[in-house]
Parts: structure tokens; sequence; C-alpha cells
């Protein structure tokens, strides 16, 4: 009988809120990232303090709308407002409750039409904003991770395998981790990220085209372990694995591009 770590959710730490933590902490961590490429490319001081904002609520945003559209749309449209309010009026008493459900793949699409929008306006070059917070995206998405598992959510298949872990909270199957899977994973996209910067700038779409290309083939590969979270399940793939093929699509095209743009020069 093998002999399975058990973990219960560690929601709040010495009344720290886990999740929340390591959310914050993450894309702090990428926005400094961010700032250290906007020292190197001598851009404003000014318009990283704006753009930053921005982005920020782009992420949030599309994270927001997508989770409900995707995963779960079946209790969004009898509560329509609960999408963007963080209150819950149940029972005639309304309670701050935050947002419950952000969604990857809806973060990374409002992060890019919010950079996308910015750059237009104030004429920067969209591929280098894109690159620079391509290289950051990895480090926030495995601190996000951590804080899914210390959720208890995103829980991958059952499994044999000595390294499964029960999630006492949720049920006695021993599970894969995929939460620290895709964390590790993240980490060490980020740590090929930095080395290529030493040696190449950014700004041709290389590093977008590539961290789309690693991450995404990482959440296909692991969707294939996790339990489906949407409210249904799609045809053939998870809905984790249907949304992330256009990302995929986008950044094989981006890198295909950043290459050919080197071979020319």
């Amino acid at each position: 009988m093998l002999s399975y770590f058990i973990w219960h959710s560690h929601i709040y730490w010495h009344g720290i809120h886990c999740y929340a933590t390591l959310f914050c902490l993450g894309l702090l961590l990428g926005a400094c990232v961010v700032w250290w490429g906007f020292r190197q490319h001598q851009l404003p001081q000014t318009t990283y303090n704006t753009l930053v904002p921005i982005s920020l609520i782009g992420i949030i945003l599309g994270a927001r709308l997508v989770h409900c559209l995707f995963y779960e749309w079946d209790y969004y449209v009898h509560h329509l407002l609960a999408i963007l309010l963080p209150f819950s009026h149940e029972n005639g008493t309304v309670q701050f409750v935050g947002y419950h459900g952000l969604a990857s793949h809806g973060a990374t699409l409002g992060l890019m039409l919010a950079v996308l929008l910015f750059s237009k306006q104030k004429k920067i070059s969209w591929l280098l904003l894109f690159d620079l917070f391509a290289i950051a995206t990895p480090l926030a998405g495995c601190f996000i991770r951590i804080g899914n598992f210390f959720n208890s959510e995103i829980l991958g298949t059952a499994s044999a395998l000595p390294w499964a872990i029960i999630f006492a909270d949720v049920d006695p199957l021993p599970r894969h981790p995929v939460q620290l899977y895709e964390a590790i994973a993240y980490a060490l996209i980020f740590l090929v990220n930095i080395v290529i910067w030493r040696r190449h700038r950014a700004g041709d779409g290389l590093f977008l085209g590539l961290n789309l290309t690693l991450v995404c083939v990482v959440r296909l590969a692991l969707e294939c372990i996790k339990e489906e979270q949407a409210d249904f399940a799609p045809p053939l793939l998870t809905m984790g694995q249907w949304l992330t093929l256009p990302f995929l699509l986008f950044g094989l095209v981006m890198l295909l591009y950043a290459t050919k743009r080197k071979e020319s020069r």
C-alpha cells in the first residue's frame, strides 16, 4: 500500500489569503520583469506607470469574462451582475465574496488587447510590448498555479503514482498534483526566457511566439490529466484545450514571423 501525501486546503495562512497573495505576488514580479525590460529599451517611466494599471484591468476583466462565459455559463446566465460585481446577495444579505473563477485564457486575451490598444495610442511598437509581457507571463503563471494548489482547485485526475496527492477537502482519491506540474513547467519556461533574453533583445515577436507556443503545449498536455472544469464537456477535447488551440496557432505564426524577420536582416 502506498502512503500518499494528504493535502488540506490552506485558503488562509496566519490570516493571509494564500491564493490572493500568490496571485498578487505573481503579477507584481511579472510587472518587475516588464519594468526591467522598459529600462533596457529606454522606454519612459511614465509610459510604464500608465501601462501597468491598464494591463491589470485587461487581465482581470478578460479572465473573469472568459471564465463565466465558457466554464460556468449555466450559473452566470441567471446571475449576470455576479460576473462583474464581487458581492453576493443570497438570502437577502449582501456579502463581499470576491471573484471566484478566473480563466488564464481570458487573462491572456485581455492583456493582449489592453497592450495592443495602448501601443496604438502611444505609438510604441506592439511587438516590443508583447515580447516584454510574454517574458514575464510564465513567472506570474507559476505563482498563480501554486495558489490553485493551496486552494485545492484545478484538480488532476486520479493517479496511483507515488507522488500523487490526496486533496482531503475534495475527496479521498490520490490525484496528479497537476497545479504543481504546471507551476514547474512555467518556471522552466521563464528560465529559458532569461537565458535567451541575455543574448537576444525583445521587439521582433520572438518571445511572444516562443512563450505562447511553449505554454500552450504544456497546457494541451496537462489538460489530459485534469478534471474537466466546465459545466459541460465539449466534444473530443476539454474546454481548456479548445481555448488553447487559437493561442497555439498564433504563437506558431509569430515564431515563424520572428525567425523569418531575423533571417532577412
